[in-house]
């Protein structure tokens, strides 16, 4: 976390968005009373919800905007939009505009996040990803704890019209840090492939890609379940705790307490446990939340609120970071709008169900089966996080792939490598074993004044590191021509 700190541009990209971050979340709770207040309808406060969820809705169509622009200009534009979006809302406030603003702002964020998602990975390296999403999340978090009540104070102090004012002075300061901000991004190429086939790029690429295709089923099957808690929750408290409904802010304060703590820890645990492990953690902690909010008793329910509240940011950081590192640059916006739809579809319904059952279940019944149904989604994740290796089963993780592949290539002799390297991919199995055996022969009869083993520094061109190679193999590699095969390889090619 340190060393990430430690950059210039991520300070200013962090200090902007928390200052957005703490308008938004003022805003939503502000508008759901409004509403509610005006027109004295349940139903029509939900829909405010409603609209800001329907508008992440377009989230292949924003993920494709993420992957055709810079990413950093995207932000800058797209914050300033939001900003313009919400001026009509400071002087008037018609019930219908209200609802056309919340399914535009519902889309903006679905753009920033997608944008956000491909910027990190653009801008730190694959070590910094964990850490950079874990501040992030932990951010958001810790703001979770105050904008519901300053938004909720605010409105009671002056209106909508002020809180509006609140979100718009977020974007704006989004918008400043984003602009201090010096890195700008490569221009993105163009494929020339058709509309259909680029907006779908992304949902495609996580179905082809073994470990996120495992990643988003687990995850799909677990927000499945999750909407069931926004209507058990009420129930939990006055039903479960005998307690009045504003007893639910204290419940999910101590929630926010479990995120604020579990969040940082993040980072770090990714590169212990690989984004599977951890990402399974969290969704048994959320499963072990479930059964005890089930238990009428406060010190389990305030157990359950702060283990859902470690569990919750553990999984968002490793999903982040399992997309950033799995999928190409080029399509970074659409693979994370991808799976953020095919999580929010699911939830989205789980809200609606559980809203018509509970009456008939219970609360209790509808928050067993959700914890039953995370449950399995901790096994499936597991179970689809695992790939057959040579040495039997092993999960996949982020570094401890390329670190055995660049420790095992280290115990290979230099013209093992080039005869390998080159019979890898296009030749079976026998050939590359015929390769190296007739490299090795090759080598063992070469005169004894090329076969010194004087050794020869080399600088690299990638990442200017010094090599040391026999003086033999750089007389040799001197001689290459200029196709890039090695001579032995061309042969058994032909």
């Amino acid at each position: 976390m340190g060393e990430l700190l430690r950059r210039r541009d991520i300070r200013w990209y962090l200090a902007g968005q928390g200052a957005s971050l703490f308008g938004s979340m003022s805003l939503w709770l502000a508008a759901g009373i409004w509403v509610k207040s005006v027109t004295g309808s349940y139903g029509a406060a939900g829909m405010a919800f409603f609209c800001l969820t329907l508008g992440t809705l377009a989230a292949p169509l924003t993920g494709l905007l993420a992957d055709r622009f810079r990413r950093r200009r995207l932000l800058l534009v797209t914050n300033l939009a939001g900003a313009a979006l919400l001026l009509p809302l400071v002087w008037v406030r018609p019930l219908g505009l209200v609802f056309v603003v919340l399914l535009g702002y519902g889309a903006l964020h679905g753009l920033i996040a997608s944008g956000q998602s491909a910027l990190l990975a653009e801008m730190l390296p694959v070590r910094l990803l964990p850490h950079a999403n874990g501040a992030l999340r932990t951010v958001q978090e810790s703001l979770r704890l105050l904008s519901p009540l300053a938004g909720a104070g605010l409105y009671a102090w002056q209106g909508l019209g002020a809180v509006v004012v609140l979100d718009i002075a977020g974007f704006l300061a989004a918008a400043a840090g984003l602009l201090l901000v010096r890195y700008d991004g490569a221009v993105p190429k163009r494929t020339g492939e058709r509309f259909r086939a680029a907006v779908t790029a992304g949902l495609r690429h996580l179905w082809r890609e073994p470990a996120l295709r495992g990643f988003t089923i687990a995850c799909a099957l677990a927000t499945s379940v999750l909407g069931f808690g926004e209507s058990a929750g009420f129930a939990v408290v006055e039903q479960g705790l005998g307690r009045p409904t504003a007893f639910l802010g204290v419940v999910i304060t101590a929630q926010g307490v479990g995120a604020v703590v579990a969040g940082p820890l993040a980072g770090t645990l990714v590169g212990r446990l690989g984004e599977v492990r951890l990402g399974a953690i969290g969704l048994a902690l959320v499963a072990a939340a479930q059964v005890l909010y089930a238990v009428p008793y406060l010190p389990a329910v305030f157990t359950g609120a702060v283990l859902a509240g470690a569990g919750f940011p553990w999984v968002v950081v490793a999903a982040m970071t399992l997309l950033q590192r799995r999928s190409p640059h080029h399509l970074q916006g659409r693979v994370f709008s991808g799976f953020d739809l095919a999580v929010t579809v699911p939830q989205t319904l789980s809200i609606a169900v559980g809203a018509a059952v509970i009456g008939l279940v219970g609360y209790r019944a509808l928050l067993l089966v959700g914890a039953a149904v995370t449950a399995a989604s901790v096994v499936t994740m597991l179970r689809l996080g695992r790939r057959r290796t040579g040495q039997g089963r092993q999960m996949i993780s982020p570094w401890s792939t390329a670190n055995q592949a660049s420790s095992a290539a280290d115990q290979v002799s230099q013209p093992s490598r080039i005869a390998a390297s080159s019979s890898r991919v296009a030749y079976p199995p026998v050939t590359a074993a015929a390769a190296i055996a007739l490299s090795t022969i090759r080598s063992a009869h070469m005169p004894p004044h090329q076969c010194r083993s004087s050794p020869v520094k080399h600088q690299t061109e990638a990442d200017g590191a010094t090599s040391v190679k026999p003086a033999w193999r750089a007389q040799e590699w001197s001689r290459r021509p200029a196709s890039g095969s090695p001579p032995l390889a061309r042969a058994i090619r032909r």
